[in-house]
């Protein structure tokens, strides 16, 4: 199996004021991930 493509989206999520955190870097306002979608030869 050969990697045939790969794609990435960044994705930031707002988190509403109430479920915000406080962490050593600061004030913690959303999160932030990477979708991936990855094809091979074999679909």
């Amino acid at each position: 199996m050969r990697i045939k493509t790969v794609q990435a989206w960044w994705v930031r999520i707002p988190i509403e004021a109430a479920r915000q955190h406080r962490s050593d870097f600061g004030q913690v306002t959303t999160f932030d991930a990477a979708i991936l979608r990855v094809e091979t030869d074999d679909g």
